[in-house]
C-alpha cells in the first residue's frame, strides 16, 4: 500500500511539475517582495498594502531602467551584425572555397567556387525556415506571457498575506505535528530569504566589478553590459 501511494505521489508530481515550478518561482518572488515590504514596515511604519505597493513600483522602475540601458546596445549590435553580414558571408565563402580546393573530391563542387553563393543560400534557407516557424514562436511567447502573469499574481497574493497561506498549509497537518511544521516553515522562510538576499548581493557585486572593468578597458556600453552580466548570474 505504501509503495502504491509513493508511486501515485511521484506520478502526480511528474504530471504537474510545470505548475510546481511556476509556484516555486512565485514563492521566490514573494519572498523578495515580502522582505522589502517588511523592511519598509519596520523602517517607515507603513501599512502592509502601502509598503507592498511601494516595493512593486520601485521594482518596476528598476526593471524599466535596466531595460532602457540594455535595449540600445542590443539594437546597435544587431544593426552592426546585419550591416556586416554580406562581408562576413563572403569571407566565409572564400575560406571554404580555399579549403575545398585542396581536396580533389571537393574541388569540382560549388563549395570550391567563391562566387557560388552557397553560404548565402544556406543562410537564406535558414531564414525562410525561421519565418515559416514564426507561429510557433508566437504561441510560445503567449504561453510565456500567461505564465509570467500567473507568477506575478501569485507572488503578490503571497506577499500581501503570507501568514494566511502559511497557516492554511499548517492546518492541513495533524494537530500533534503542527508545532514542528511551524518551525519547518519558519526555517524554510529564513533560508529562502537568505538565499534571495545572497543572490542579489552576488549579482550586484558581479555587475559592479564587470562594469568597472569594462569601463577601464574603454568598452562601449560598459554599464549596460555590466548590468546584463549581473542579471544572468541568477
Amino acid at each position: 500500500m505504501a509503495l502504491f501511494i509513493a508511486a501515485l505521489a511521484i506520478w502526480f508530481v511528474v504530471r504537474v511539475v510545470d505548475i510546481l515550478l511556476l509556484v516555486f518561482i512565485a514563492i521566490l518572488l514573494a519572498v523578495y517582495l515580502s522582505a522589502v515590504t517588511d523592511w519598509l514596515e519596520r523602517r517607515f511604519k507603513l501599512v502592509r498594502w502601502a509598503g507592498l505597493t511601494v516595493t512593486v513600483v520601485a521594482t518596476l522602475a528598476a526593471v524599466g531602467f535596466v531595460g532602457a540601458l540594455l535595449v540600445p546596445p542590443v539594437v546597435d549590435q544587431t544593426q552592426a551584425l546585419i550591416g556586416g553580414l554580406p562581408e562576413t558571408l563572403t569571407k566565409i565563402q572564400n575560406v571554404l572555397a580555399g579549403w575545398a580546393s585542396q581536396y580533389p573530391v571537393l574541388s569540382r563542387t560549388d563549395l570550391a567556387d567563391p562566387s557560388s553563393g552557397l553560404v548565402a543560400g544556406l543562410v537564406n534557407d535558414a531564414t525562410n525556415f525561421l519565418r515559416g516557424s514564426l507561429l510557433g514562436y508566437v504561441r510560445g511567447g503567449g504561453k510565456l506571457f500567461i505564465e509570467g502573469a500567473s507568477v506575478v499574481v501569485m507572488a503578490l497574493y503571497l506577499a500581501r498575506q503570507p501568514a494566511l497561506y502559511r497557516d492554511g498549509l499548517i492546518s492541513l497537518i495533524a494537530p500533534r505535528h503542527r508545532p514542528i511544521a511551524v518551525r519547518v516553515f519558519q526555517d524554510m522562510a529564513a533560508t529562502l530569504r537568505a538565499w534571495v538576499v545572497g543572490q542579489l548581493i552576488a549579482m550586484t557585486v558581479l555587475a559592479i566589478l564587470t562594469a568597472i572593468g569594462l569601463w577601464i578597458l574603454g568598452v562601449p556600453f560598459w554599464l549596460a553590459f555590466g548590468i546584463f552580466t549581473g542579471l544572468v548570474a541568477v
